[in-house]
């Protein structure tokens, strides 16, 4: 590993299983591939097993993703999808290769050349890999964001994990239904969802937050800017990884120096066209990609309205 500065995301690769399909995903591997959205060198961080469902990821990732990928004895990650559109539901495996990760050698650089770390919550359900993120956290170097995505997953999660993590971490992505578990949690006090956010960010000293509402819009705050912006018609085919790719295009856009308002743009931009989309990452030879002229035009037609 040179000293590239990478976007580094860590925890969960699996596949998602649809019944009649198999797709790449895991919300931090979604965030990966996504945050490449102006070009930058992004590298997942995960585990596959010695199985068919490790062949298959390690086949999506050789063309698409740089990845660390650990070779593990445990059993590929694997996530049972059901439903459609906005109504998914998700069962996610036990005792998969990426909840035993490993601080090696390689992954110990990589992390010390990250600019930006993201992970998800789900990623600490585990004690190997709870520890695996607290080492991580301690070898960014300082100016490296640090960027959560709250994925509340059946019963992966508590008030004391939300409290440690919201700690280490500079932005944080959560989605109206999390909120609403956060909020009583936390026993915040009832009001807008604005409100609310604005107690987690003071709480916590987060550098910003964002809220995504499905077809319902999304809210961004940070650096004292606050946004809320409608959501952009679309036909949508399913949403999975919609949430992820919001997020990486969002600090993806920021790396880029584009404000959070403009940054905001981009990401539900990019949110659209993977609601059109089967799966949470495209097929090959789809362009997606932005120039940052591009990125303007996008800025520009939502500010002409």
């Amino acid at each position: 590993m040179d000293n590239v500065r990478y976007i580094a995301a860590a925890g969960e690769i699996v596949v998602d299983n649809f019944g009649d399909r198999l797709c790449p995903g895991g919300a931090p591997a979604n965030f990966a591939w996504h945050a490449r959205l102006f070009g930058r060198r992004s590298l997942m961080i995960s585990a596959a097993g010695d199985d068919e469902l490790g062949d298959l990821i390690r086949g999506y990732c050789r063309d698409s993703l740089e990845t660390e990928l650990q070779a593990s004895s445990w059993p590929t990650g694997e996530v049972l999808v059901s439903g459609s559109g906005d109504a998914v539901s998700y069962h996610i495996l036990e005792d998969r290769a990426w909840d035993h990760l490993e601080m090696r050698p390689e992954t110990v650089q990589t992390l010390k050349n990250a600019i930006l770390f993201s992970f998800g919550t789900l990623m600490a359900r585990s004690p190997d890999s709870r520890a695996f993120l607290k080492r991580a956290w301690e070898l960014l170097p300082s100016d490296c964001l640090i960027f959560c995505d709250v994925n509340f997953r059946e019963h992966y999660y508590s008030r004391e994990l939300l409290e440690e993590i919201f700690a280490a971490s500079h932005m944080v992505k959560v989605n109206t239904e999390e909120l609403e578990v956060i909020t009583e949690l936390f026993g915040i006090p009832r009001g807008s969802p604005e409100l609310r956010l604005s107690w987690l960010k003071e709480r916590f000293r987060l550098r910003g937050l964002i809220l995504t509402r499905g077809d319902q819009g999304s809210l961004v705050m940070e650096n004292g800017e606050v946004s809320d912006l409608p959501a952009l018609k679309a036909s949508v085919r399913d949403t999975v990884g919609a949430g992820d790719a919001f997020g990486a295009a969002y600090a993806a856009s920021r790396l880029e120096g584009f404000s959070p308002y403009e940054s905001h743009v981009i990401a539900r931009f990019h949110a659209r066209r993977v609601v059109e989309n089967t799966g949470a990452w495209f097929p090959s030879g789809v362009s997606w990609q932005l120039t940052r002229e591009q990125a303007a035009e996008i800025i520009s037609a939502a500010m002409r309205g």
